[in-house]
């Protein structure tokens, strides 16, 4: 710990060697509240001071898990019975609840869709309006919130509004974004350029517009104005509300339940985040003071391949065997 500091010398390649094990299975990395760059956790209930008086645009897909869970094409065929078990997951205790409550609010919703609606509206829509709420209430520059419902025709159109649709339509990118959004249709191209328009705007701006769209009322924690984007976009107060006042009862699973209007407690993750940065930083410290291991070189056809050589093992990790997925690759099948 005392030699923190030095873990700006290290590697990137070092740094990435140890990162899985100081982390733990399952865990993701955040950055670590407390520090100059972020003086306080963003679910702490206040509004960040530093950029108090700067736009701010927040939004989500309307089934952004799809995007995660959908490559796993078992969710074609969930059974009621494994849908709950999955629903049970998304809130432990709550399978049961949350299944009567989505059959209800969509009768012809298939099992999957569900899912992916669920356990997009207990995390990304939920922490959305959380942090939108919080930003407009305390003033300063306006917050404006979106919700992204165009779907996909990609693979039959089995992904709804998957995690990241928007992408292409608010660069205006359709043609290299066809793995994702689907082939260029006048349709979407229509789209495409108001979405574009409404972020370049408010880009050059600080208030979103285009046109055909109609104005962008600015969000506020009591009716809760939000731009619903598709084809024909419109304003829609509190989006999904029932939904989300479910959800919010079970608390951010960024902050755990406690407070009764917030329902997150104040700063508790700087300690914590901070002793994973410190042991990724012993770490690492550790793997470049002790000469990771003597490397070793193969000749192949396809050029040099670099490995490392420890206790007599020779070892050759993250071979490329593939493109990477992404751009036009992301959402090819395998």
């Amino acid at each position: 710990p005392k030699d923190v500091d030095k873990l700006q010398q290290v590697p990137l390649l070092d740094i990435q060697k140890v990162q899985g094990k100081a982390a733990g299975a399952g865990q993701q990395w955040m950055p670590v509240a407390g520090s100059p760059s972020l003086p306080d956790h963003p679910f702490n209930g206040k509004a960040p001071t530093m950029s108090k008086d700067i736009p701010v645009m927040v939004g989500t897909c309307r089934t952004e898990q799809s995007g995660f869970m959908g490559v796993d094409e078992a969710m074609d065929h969930l059974t009621d019975d494994q849908l709950k078990t999955r629903l049970n997951a998304v809130q432990k205790g709550q399978g049961d609840a949350l299944y009567a409550m989505y059959k209800r609010l969509y009768p012809k919703s298939g099992n999957p869709e569900i899912l992916y609606m669920a356990a997009t509206d207990r995390g990304y829509f939920l922490d959305s309006t959380i942090l939108a709420g919080i930003r407009a209430d305390a003033g300063g520059g306006k917050t404006y919130m979106y919700n992204f419902y165009r779907e996909t025709p990609v693979d039959g159109g089995r992904y709804f509004a998957p995690h990241a649709e928007e992408i292409p339509f608010v660069f205006d990118s359709l043609a290299k974004g066809a793995t994702i959004a689907g082939p260029v249709t006048p349709e979407s191209q229509k789209l495409a350029d108001q979405v574009s328009e409404l972020w370049a705007t408010f880009a050059r701006t600080g208030t979103p517009a285009a046109k055909g769209i109609p104005a962008w009322t600015p969000y506020n924690s009591k009716t809760r104005p939000t731009m619903v984007i598709n084809t024909t976009s419109h304003m829609e107060n509190d989006v999904r509300s029932e939904q989300r006042k479910t959800m919010l009862a079970f608390g951010s699973q960024r902050k755990p339940t406690a407070g009764p209007d917030l329902h997150y407690r104040p700063l508790e993750m700087g300690a914590r985040m901070r002793t994973r940065y410190v042991a990724l930083a012993t770490a690492a410290i550790f793997a470049a003071s002790s000469a990771f291991a003597e490397p070793v070189k193969v000749e192949t056809k396809s050029g040099t391949l670099v490995g490392e050589q420890s206790d007599g093992v020779k070892a050759f990790k993250g071979v490329p065997y593939a493109q990477p997925p992404v751009g036009m690759l992301r959402w090819a099948p395998p």
